[in-house]
């Protein structure tokens, strides 16, 4: 029966986790895609929710991570590999400005670039990658996590070491040689679960400057306390009264 009841709450926190989440994301398309008004809502407000969410994200699979992160791309209204026009322009502006419809010269990134698309770029410059082309879906995905993930970096660079892993890369591309956006989500969702494991089950281990310095307590086979004074300077009489140990008065031994 606990373990039921266990099981419950933790469904229920994990349902919790995945409605904010929906919810985050399409809060932040609006905020950031559409640019329409957001009351009360900013893109730091936004990447505090994220850190909260993420951290109180139970230890879990990496199956029940990916659930809730489709939630998140639900919310990001991202359909799958194609986004849209809308979608598009963030890509321009954001990720990837000197990638996507632009045969000039490549212009200077701006303060806003977020380096998403350079994020990814190793997977296609790999030698003997099997990647030839990153979907903008997969693309969107990533800079909204980097995005939102300024206090809770999920798209680290540990994680992009990984991809140049063949395992990993083959993972991520599909047979026509795509990185998708169902293969790079599922990725992340075992990372992200490998970071809660992380967090949450490494015990608590002092540093040396906090562990207690036994060796400092030396015996001293003299040493007494101030009772083994008042001990001895008492006569040896049973009918002493037991009151007279807690005065703070008593005649000192003659030196």
């Amino acid at each position: 029966m606990e373990s039921f009841a266990i099981q419950q709450l933790r469904e229920l926190q994990w349902a919790s986790i995945t409605t904010q989440l929906q919810t985050l994301a399409a809060s932040w398309t609006r905020l950031r895609v559409d640019h329409l008004p957001c009351p009360g809502t900013t893109l730091q407000s936004l990447q505090e929710q994220y850190r909260e969410l993420l951290e109180a994200m139970p230890l879990s699979s990496a199956q029940e991570v990916e659930a809730a992160l489709c939630q998140f791309t639900r919310g990001l209204r991202l359909k799958g590999d194609a986004v849209t026009a809308t979608q598009r322009k963030y890509l321009l502006d954001y990720c990837a400005p000197h990638r996507f419809g632009q045969i000039r010269e490549a212009p200077v990134p701006t303060t806003s670039y977020d380096g998403s698309y350079a994020y990814l770029e190793p997977l296609l410059d790999t030698p003997d990658s099997p990647a030839t082309v990153i979907s903008t879906g997969a693309l969107y995905y990533v800079g909204a996590h980097r995005s939102l993930g300024a206090l809770f970096p999920t798209f680290t660079d540990e994680l992009r070491d990984r991809f140049q892993e063949a395992p990993v890369r083959a993972g991520l591309v599909d047979p026509s040689g795509c990185v998708t956006l169902d293969r790079m989500r599922t990725t992340h969702s075992r990372y992200i679960a490998e970071l809660i494991t992380r967090s949450k089950a490494e015990p608590i281990r002092l540093a040396a400057a906090d562990q207690p310095d036994y060796d400092e307590l030396t015996d001293e086979p003299d040493a007494g306390t101030w009772l083994d004074d008042l001990l001895a300077d008492e006569p040896e009489n049973d009918e002493s009264p037991w009151s007279v140990l807690a005065t703070s008065h008593r005649p000192h031994r003659p030196g």
